[in-house]
């Protein structure tokens, strides 16, 4: 057991919490240009259909008033959704429960604990200063990576 658990708790290290990558780097680039096309289409859609609005408003209002209209409406849609992205990425991602019995996460806590303390025993009795340093860069990784 202790064989096959250091292996993978050196990947997830590794893969998890260094990897740094955005989530639109695993797609592929033709999915990528479609998502981009249709952004521009959306874009150009949204376009016209603020000028149909500032046509339709000419036909009821002068056209300084349905300009001002237009421009008004535009300003407050673009500050919603300037405040709709602020507070997505103000907001903390939920973190799923875990369906693991107490004793098992117990259990496996202390053979990480006694793996770790095997390989690691004589290179920090050995360099000191080293572990702390590495132990000290490891909690800036990690709380960088978590906040």
């Amino acid at each position: 057991m202790k064989a096959l658990l250091f292996p993978l708790l050196e990947q997830a290290i590794v893969n998890g919490f260094l990897s740094k990558a955005p989530p639109f780097a695993r797609k592929n680039k033709f999915g990528l240009s479609l998502i981009a096309l249709s952004g521009l289409f959306l874009v150009i859609g949204i376009i016209f259909a603020i000028l149909a609005g500032y046509g339709w408003l000419l036909t009821e209002f002068t056209q300084p008033l349905a300009a001002l209209i237009v421009a008004g409406s535009v300003v407050v849609l673009g500050l919603f959704f300037a405040l709709l992205g602020y507070l997505k990425l103000k907001q903390r991602p939920s973190v799923p429960a875990m369906d693991v019995p107490s004793d098992q996460i117990t259990e496996i806590a202390t053979l990480l604990g006694e793996v770790v303390e095997e390989e690691l025993a004589e290179p920090i009795k050995q360099h000191p200063k080293t572990a702390l340093l590495l132990a000290s860069v490891a909690g800036f990784v990690a709380a960088d990576r978590f906040q």
